[in-house]
C-alpha cells in the first residue's frame, strides 16, 4: 500500500525526498504545491505520457520542431534554489516575474448592447427572431459538437444578450438539444436547399467523408434565409463570440458591402495597412454575414453551384467561395465611397483632407478596400474582415495581440491548431480552455484534489530573442525549454496520480512556433513580426488522444492503481489547463487551502 506502491505499479521511481509521512500530513489539502521540482530522471516512463508527448515522425502531416528529445541540452540539476512566497495564490499561479501577463480574459463576464427591436420570421415551421437590420446569428451543429452549440447559445445569446439566432441542426438530438436550451432550431433535413439527406452526428472536418455534403447544406440553408430577407451573420460552431460585432458591421467600407467575411491571414500588420498586403491568403467562410441583397442571393446561388455540381471532393465551402472570390477585380469604384457617406449615421460628418499622395487611391485586393466583380452580372462587393478584430487561432492564441494591446476581438475562430481529431476536436476545446472561453461542466472546477508545480521549477527562466535570430540558436532554446518541461511534467504527472490528484498542468515558453510550412527564424510565414518566446498552447507539445482517452491510464487503474478523480466529459480527467486555478469558478475553498512541499533539485 501507500504511495510508494503505487508508484511501482506506475513504474516510476519516486524520489526519496517525497516521503510518505509527508504526503499523509498533507493529504486534507486541497491544493499541493512543489516548490522547485527539477529534472528528475526516471527508470521508466510512463506511457500514457510517452504515448502523448508528439515526436516529430508521429506527425508528418504537421511538420514542426516538436518532440523530438535527442537534443544535447545543459544540465539543469543544479540550478540554484529560489525561494517563492506561497502566501497568495496569485504568486503560485503566476509562471515567472518575467513571464508576460497572463491573466485570461472571462468571456461570462462581457455584455453588450441591449437588446433591439425584433421581427418573427418562420422557415420550415420553425419561428424565430430577427434584429432590426435583419440580422440573425447562425450556427451549425451535429451530435458530436454539442458541447461547442451550448458554448456559442451561451455566448451570443446569454452573454452578448443577442436576441436573434437560430441553429442549424444536423441531426435530431441536436434538435432536441436546442428544445432543451430553448433555441430555434431547423433541422437540415426538410425541403428546399437546405437538404434532403441526414448526415449523421459525426464530426465533420476534412476527414469526414460527407464534409462536402455539409458545407452544401450550409449554403443552402443561407439562400434560404435570405430569400426570406435575412442577413445571416453565420459562424462555425467553434467560433467563439466576444463582442458583439453588429455596430462594427455598419462602420466605414463595411457598411457597403453585400458580403463580409473572415480570413486567414496571420500577418497582422500588413493587415492593417490596408493595401492588400494579405490579399494572397484565403478568406475563411467560418464567419460570414450576408446581407439580403439581390447581390447575394446571386452570389449564394452560384457558391451553391459550384459546390454541388464539382466532381472534385476538394470542391467544398470554403475553396468554391474563394475561387468566386478571386474571379472579382478590385477596383475603386467612387460610388461605394458615396454610399458609406451618404448612409453614415453620425450627427456630425467630418471632412478631412489629406496629403495629396496619401489621397490617391489604394485599392488592391485587401481588405477594407471592397472587392468588385465586373466579370459577370453579379456585381457583387465583399468585404474581408480586419484579422485582429477578427481572429483566428493564429493571431489570438500564438501572437496574442490582444494582450498586448489590450484590445479584445469581436470573434476568435479555432484555426491554427494541432489537436483536432475525428472522434473530437481536443484541440479546439483545451484552446478555449486554455484561454477561459470554455466553461465545463460545475464539477470540472469544484470537485478533486490539485498538485501544482511552481513556476520556478517547472519552467526555466525566459530569454527573448530578437526578430533576425538565427533558426538553430532558436531551435537549441526551443529543446531546452522543451526538455526541461517534459521531465517536469513526467514527474509531477506520476506524483499526483499517486497521490490520487489531478495535475494542474504548467506554463512552458516555445521558441518556435508550429505551422504545416518552413519558419522564418522560428516564426510562421506571415508572423514574422510575433515575439519569440511566446507561451505555448498544449497542442503545440503533445499528441491529444492519448491525454484524452488514456487507455494506459485505465490500464494502470485495472492493475490495482487506485485513483478516482472527478470524470470529464471526452476524457483528460487527470489533468487541468495552466491556469485553471485563476478561473472564477475555481472556488475559494480550493485555491485557499494550500500545502507546500519543498523539492530541492536532483532529489
Amino acid at each position: 500500500g501507500g504511495c510508494f506502491g503505487q508508484a511501482i505499479i506506475l513504474g516510476t521511481l519516486l524520489l526519496g525526498a517525497f516521503c510518505l509521512g509527508i504526503f499523509l500530513a498533507l493529504a486534507g489539502k486541497e491544493l499541493l504545491f512543489l516548490q522547485h521540482m527539477g529534472d528528475q530522471s526516471t527508470e521508466k516512463l510512463y506511457a500514457v505520457i510517452d504515448a502523448g508527448f508528439s515526436t516529430a515522425t508521429e506527425q508528418k502531416e504537421n511538420p514542426s520542431w516538436h518532440g523530438v528529445e535527442s537534443i544535447l541540452v545543459d544540465d539543469t540539476s543544479t540550478m540554484e534554489q529560489e525561494a517563492l512566497n506561497t502566501a497568495e495564490i496569485s504568486t503560485l499561479l503566476s509562471p515567472s516575474s518575467k513571464v508576460e501577463n497572463t491573466d485570461r480574459y472571462h468571456a461570462s463576464t462581457v455584455r453588450s448592447r441591449s437588446s433591439m427591436d425584433t421581427r418573427s420570421v418562420t422557415l420550415s415551421g420553425t419561428t424565430f427572431n430577427v434584429c432590426n437590420n435583419n440580422e440573425v446569428f447562425v450556427t451549425f451543429a451535429s451530435s458530436s459538437m454539442h458541447a461547442f452549440l451550448r458554448a456559442w447559445v451561451a455566448r451570443v445569446r446569454d452573454a452578448l444578450n443577442i436576441p436573434c439566432v437560430l441553429i442549424g441542426a444536423i441531426d435530431a438530438s441536436t434538435v432536441a438539444l436546442c428544445q432543451e436550451l430553448k433555441v430555434p432550431a431547423i433541422s437540415m433535413t426538410g425541403s428546399s436547399k437546405s437538404g434532403k439527406q441526414g448526415l449523421g452526428g459525426r464530426y465533420f472536418n476534412i476527414h469526414n467523408p460527407n464534409f462536402k455534403k455539409y458545407g452544401a447544406l450550409k449554403i443552402g440553408f443561407i439562400a434560404d434565409l435570405l430569400s426570406l430577407g435575412v442577413g445571416p451573420v453565420t459562424s462555425d460552431a467553434d467560433v467563439v463570440w466576444i463582442r458583439d460585432p453588429r455596430d462594427r458591421f455598419v462602420e466605414g467600407s463595411l457598411r457597403t458591402a453585400d458580403i463580409l467575411v473572415s480570413n486567414d491571414c496571420i500577418d497582422i500588420p500588413r493587415d492593417m495597412e490596408d493595401t492588400g498586403g494579405c490579399a494572397h491568403v484565403n478568406a475563411n467562410t467560418g464567419v460570414l454575414h450576408f446581407r439580403p441583397t439581390n447581390a447575394s442571393i446571386q452570389f449564394v446561388q452560384q457558391w451553391y453551384e459550384r459546390v454541388t455540381q464539382a466532381q472534385e471532393n476538394w470542391m467544398r465551402d470554403q475553396p468554391a467561395f474563394n475561387l468566386i472570390l478571386r474571379e472579382a477585380v478590385p477596383q475603386f469604384d467612387r460610388s461605394l465611397w458615396k454610399r458609406a457617406v451618404e448612409t453614415e449615421p453620425r450627427k456630425v460628418l467630418r471632412i478631412i483632407v489629406p496629403e495629396r499622395e496619401a489621397f490617391q487611391p489604394k485599392c488592391q485586393p485587401g481588405y477594407l478596400c471592397p472587392y468588385v466583380n465586373k466579370h459577370s452580372a453579379l456585381n457583387f462587393t465583399i468585404v474581408v474582415l480586419p484579422n485582429y478584430e477578427f481572429s483566428n487561432g493564429h493571431t489570438f492564441f500564438v501572437q496574442q495581440y490582444h494582450l498586448q494591446e489590450h484590445l479584445m476581438p469581436y470573434s476568435v475562430h479555432m484555426t491554427y491548431q494541432y489537436g483536432d481529431h475525428e472522434e473530437y476536436p481536443w484541440g479546439k476545446r483545451q484552446r478555449l480552455r486554455e484561454s477561459q472561453l470554455w466553461e465545463d461542466a460545475p464539477h470540472y472546477y469544484t470537485e478533486g484534489k490539485f498538485l501544482v508545480v511552481d513556476p520556478m521549477g517547472s519552467m526555466l527562466p525566459r530569454v527573448d530573442l530578437p526578430h533576425n535570430v538565427e533558426g538553430r540558436e532558436a531551435v537549441r532554446h526551443h529543446f531546452h525549454a522543451d526538455y526541461f518541461y517534459r521531465s517536469t511534467v513526467k514527474a509531477a504527472l506520476g506524483l499526483a496520480l499517486s497521490l490520487n490528484r489531478i495535475l494542474v498542468l504548467p506554463h512552458v515558453y516555445c521558441y518556435c512556433d508550429t505551422i504545416w510550412n518552413s519558419l522564418n527564424h522560428c516564426r510562421a510565414p506571415g508572423a514574422e513580426s510575433m515575439e519569440l518566446p511566446f507561451l505555448c498552447p498544449m497542442d503545440h507539445k503533445v499528441e491529444f488522444r492519448p491525454w484524452f482517452k488514456h487507455n494506459a491510464l485505465q490500464e494502470m487503474i485495472d492493475m490495482g492503481l487506485r485513483y478516482d478523480v472527478p470524470q470529464v466529459e471526452h476524457g483528460g480527467s487527470f489533468f487541468r489547463e495552466t491556469d485553471f486555478l485563476r478561473h472564477p469558478k475555481v472556488t475559494k475553498d480550493i485555491t485557499s487551502d494550500v500545502g507546500n512541499v519543498y523539492v530541492p533539485f536532483g532529489g
